[in-house]
């Protein structure tokens, strides 16, 4: 099985103490998720988008962990290349079509965001 973690939670693997101290809903919900995809031997993939998101919420103590996770079997940093841009651009394309360019996401997100998310998912 390959699965793509987004900044949110890539942060929660590398370092729980960037969003909270606290024992959240959410770091329950992460701490499931690192179970599972463990005992399924996954493939963990990480897009170079999101390596670029995480830095800054992690700063520099969260470089050395994200040098071993480089390092580690289960994970893959994957480039954003050409496809992944074409990718994006057919996804903002529909969504436009649509008459949605915020891809039924709300006005609270903005434009920026949802081409940043779309990147990570292509």
């Amino acid at each position: 099985m390959k699965v793509v973690l987004d900044a949110s939670v890539l942060t929660e693997f590398l370092a729980p103490s960037a969003h909270s101290t606290d024992d959240t809903p959410y770091r329950r919900k992460v701490r499931v998720l690192a179970d599972l995809l463990a005992g399924q031997k996954a493939m963990i993939l990480i897009p170079t988008p999101v390596i670029a998101e995480v830095l800054v919420s992690v700063g520099p103590e969260g470089v050395g962990r994200l040098e071993i996770v480089q390092r580690t079997l289960a994970f893959r940093i994957v480039p954003f290349d050409y496809r992944s841009a074409m990718e994006t651009a057919w996804m903002a394309r529909a969504a436009r079509e649509a008459g949605d360019k915020r891809a039924g996401r709300g006005s609270q997100v903005t434009w920026s965001q949802i081409k940043f998310d779309w990147q990570i998912i292509a």
